[in-house]
């Protein structure tokens, strides 16, 4: 007899989206701690992405490109700020800008392209997904 395979990246939970963990977080909305609810772990992993960041520009081997930082936290902190204030649009806007920031990295850089950042670009953006599909469901389920 056949067993069935379990996909690859079943036991990966930050990848996992489970209807009931998305219902439970709208029940306990406004309940749930920062690290419980996932508009609340989708702003830590961006103000550690921020971190890195500012780290990135600071150490002495790396381009000291203070403008780019400057205009990286413009953009990205008030992002922060509504994605945990529950709003659609700020989860979408970090996707998109974060995955443009990341293809004109690739394309305009020359980096080659490497599976270990793309499961991280997949890990950080599965943070901003759950956000968003929690919003999502919460303002059409009143």
């Amino acid at each position: 007899m056949k067993t069935k395979k379990e996909p690859i990246g079943k036991n990966f939970t930050v990848f996992k989206i489970n209807d009931a963990a998305i219902e439970r977080q709208i029940k306990e909305y406004n309940s749930l701690n920062l690290i419980q609810s996932y508009r609340g772990r989708a702003l830590l992993v961006g103000i550690f992405l921020l971190l890195l960041m500012a780290l990135a520009t600071f150490i002495p081997a790396g381009d000291q490109d203070y403008a780019s930082l400057i205009i990286g936290y413009v953009i990205y902190i008030p992002i922060l700020y509504f994605t945990y204030k529950g709003k659609k649009w700020a989860s979408l806007a970090f996707m998109w800008i974060f995955s443009l920031e990341k293809l004109a990295i690739v394309l305009l850089m020359n980096h080659q392209f490497n599976f270990i950042s793309f499961i991280i670009y997949l890990a950080i953006m599965s943070f901003f997904y759950k956000a968003y599909l929690v919003e999502k469901r919460r303002k059409t389920n009143p």
